[in-house]
């Protein structure tokens, strides 16, 4: 049950994220042609990759981690208050086996993890490239393409921020 709420609310985090860069990005090109000569690209880069990554972070760490630790809290609870010693035995046994799946998961974790800031890092040079050249996108009439790119970014940003969170959720 936990594992399944774990997806469902990854899922809602990672589109929410998705759809929140996405009207970002279309925020920026936009913008008129004065905003972009007068702002400083590194700093809207550092906003628009770095902040959306903390409230990705945040989201996650929140309530993906949140809902699924108090619906097992409270169904162990239940379950230790009617039947402690069998409880005891059985996590007795099971606690050496868990231990092994643990270390055996931890290597795909890191695997998700190195996908994760590979998309990331995707994402930050999309970015770049958009807040530096939206004037170029804009004479070139490239909005709709610089637009759908940023959007198959952000997709994969999100489907490898999904896989990172379940690949750590088995291992948890």
């Amino acid at each position: 049950m936990a594992i399944w709420i774990r997806y469902n609310v990854l899922s809602v985090v990672k589109r929410s994220m998705q759809e929140l860069r996405d009207d970002l990005s279309r925020h920026l090109l936009a913008r008129d042609r004065l905003f972009h000569a007068q702002a400083d690209a590194t700093q809207l880069h550092t906003r628009f990759v770095q902040d959306t990554e903390r409230v990705d972070a945040v989201a996650t760490a929140m309530i993906s981690a949140l809902l699924p630790a108090l619906l097992t809290a409270s169904m162990l609870l239940v379950i230790m208050a009617r039947i402690s010693t069998t409880l005891v035995v059985v996590g007795a046994v099971a606690a050496p086996v868990l231990w092994s799946v643990g270390r055996l998961t931890s290597r795909r974790v890191k695997q998700e993890l190195g996908t994760f800031r590979a998309r990331f890092e995707e994402f930050s040079a999309g970015a770049q490239f958009l807040l530096r050249f939206t004037e170029l996108v804009r004479v070139r009439s490239w909005q709709y393409e610089a637009g759908q790119s940023q959007h198959e970014r952000h997709d994969a940003l999100r489907a490898a921020g999904i896989r990172m969170g379940m690949s750590y959720t088995w291992h948890v």
